[in-house]
């Protein structure tokens, strides 16, 4: 998960969170809103309380463009694609305009500086650009499962990861193929 984890509780279904990246999951909000799971852009609460924290500034009309051109371009997105440039151009102006401030973080022996935004505009920006210096797009896919929307970042040794959510997509796939296998051995 790459949500906040400040807040004690989530109100949010675990499908906001299967995308394995910041921006990914944000993108695919846009599909669980369709699926009445949720509104991320309903208010300014809404907002807050899915990043699992509070802005100084929310603009819910901005972070719905930014959004729908990150849901529309994430199965799309290569070196080289205009889907891709388009996204770099937006949130390298998101970026230049964001208030924000470093500060050093510690994970066991190992410290690290991190960018902390100011707005949930940049927060989702800055992951999308963080991705880009170190991600793989190739890496980034589409939930297997037919009648599923969602994307994901493969993390897997393997990189053969297929659904969003084992316990929803794969359960439900398993459970298909179980079901064409017991039905043709009963047809023999």
């Amino acid at each position: 998960m790459t949500k906040n984890l400040e807040s004690e509780a989530d109100p949010w279904p675990e499908l906001f969170w299967v995308g394995g990246v910041l921006w990914v999951d944000f993108a695919n909000s846009q599909s669980l809103e369709r699926l009445n799971l949720g509104s991320v852009l309903e208010s300014r609460d809404s907002v807050q309380s899915w990043f699992g924290r509070n802005f100084d500034e929310v603009n819910l009309e901005e972070l719905a463009e930014l959004r729908s051109l990150m849901a529309e371009g994430v199965s799309k997105f290569h070196v080289g694609s205009p889907e891709l440039a388009t996204a770099i151009e937006r949130v390298n102006v998101i970026l230049r305009s964001s208030a924000g401030y470093d500060q050093i973080r510690q994970t066991g022996d190992h410290f690290e500086v991190a960018r902390v935004y100011e707005s949930p505009l940049a927060v989702v920006a800055g992951s999308f650009a963080n991705f880009l210096a170190g991600g793989d797009f190739g890496r980034v896919r589409k939930c297997a499962e037919p009648t599923c929307t969602l994307h994901f970042f493969d993390e897997s040794k393997a990189g053969r990861r297929k659904w969003c959510s084992m316990s929803q997509c794969g359960n439900r796939a398993k459970a298909t193929n179980h079901y064409r296998k017991t039905r043709s051995a009963g047809s023999n």
